[in-house]
């Protein structure tokens, strides 16, 4: 996330150049900051924010999504072979994906078909004789490692997705360990790639949605901070400017994090999230 260069963090830091600090037994205050915080002996300095700076705390939905990198392994998709003796051109070609059953050509006097959804991988000549390979299947597996953190939150029946080059896949997670190793355990997605685009060494990103809140109170991820010691916090506005409210946070997502205490709806916090206390 890139630091804010707007006003009021040139102000903020111009305010800590040039105004001394008088530590006093429970805070730390500036000689003149009207918009100086105190919080036990640290000091978060802030001037009033443009209303764009400010949120409203409110109700919504907090998705909670694991997602992971994986290389794909497709050699469970067996790639198969076959020398023909004279090959349907007009119907063999790399890449090809063979939507029905195809004949290919022939080989020892007898036609030679492939079963619906295969895809030709190569064609090669052989003397006088043509070997064509291809693969079949619309399915994949890979295995990803998870944090230990999602042991008992994602379930057989959580909905996952796959993606690479562009492209979307259903995916269904088939199999999670129940052994944690290093902090992590390992789950088993079964990727449907009715185009048989995959190969092995493709780079493929696994999403599953692990939990999903609704209705819930939720702060933006860019109005909250944390001090030196992990407490997270954020800006509350009030009469005077603002305050440092302490919260505890539960369920999040990319743009959210769910509120479990320490601002109630309504609220009004600022977006000052790049400045630590």
């Amino acid at each position: 996330m890139k630091k804010k260069t707007n006003r009021t963090a040139e102000k903020i830091l111009l305010a800590s150049a040039v105004y001394a600090v008088t530590v006093l037994p429970s805070a730390v205050s500036l000689l003149y900051d009207p918009y100086a915080l105190h919080l036990g002996g640290q000091t978060v300095l802030s001037e009033a924010a443009d209303a764009e700076d400010i949120s409203e705390i409110g109700r919504g939905t907090v998705s909670d999504r694991f997602t992971a990198e994986t290389v794909v392994d497709a050699s469970g998709r067996e790639v198969r072979h076959i020398e023909l003796d004279a090959l349907d051109k007009a119907e063999t070609v790399v890449g090809a994906l063979l939507e029905k059953d195809t004949r290919i050509g022939t080989a020892e006097g007898r036609d030679v078909r492939l079963r619906e959804r295969s895809r030709i991988t190569e064609v090669r000549k052989i003397g006088k004789r043509c070997r064509v390979s291809w693969i079949e299947g619309e399915e994949i597996s890979v295995d990803v490692q998870a944090d230990e953190h999602y042991l008992n939150i994602i379930r057989a029946d959580s909905p996952a997705e796959a993606y690479t080059a562009g492209q979307t896949y259903r995916a269904e997670l088939t199999a999670a360990g129940e052994t944690v190793r290093n902090g992590c355990f390992q789950m088993e997605f079964l990727i449907y790639d009715p185009e048989l685009l995959c190969r092995s060494g493709t780079r493929i990103r696994v999403s599953v949605l692990a939990e999903q809140k609704e209705d819930v109170l939720r702060v933006p991820r860019d109005c909250v901070s944390t001090d030196a010691e992990g407490r997270q916090y954020v800006l509350r506005k009030d009469e005077d400017g603002c305050e440092v409210v302490f919260i505890r946070t539960g369920t999040e997502d990319e743009a959210w994090y769910e509120v479990v205490s320490g601002l109630t709806e309504g609220d009004c916090v600022y977006g000052l999230a790049d400045y630590s206390v």
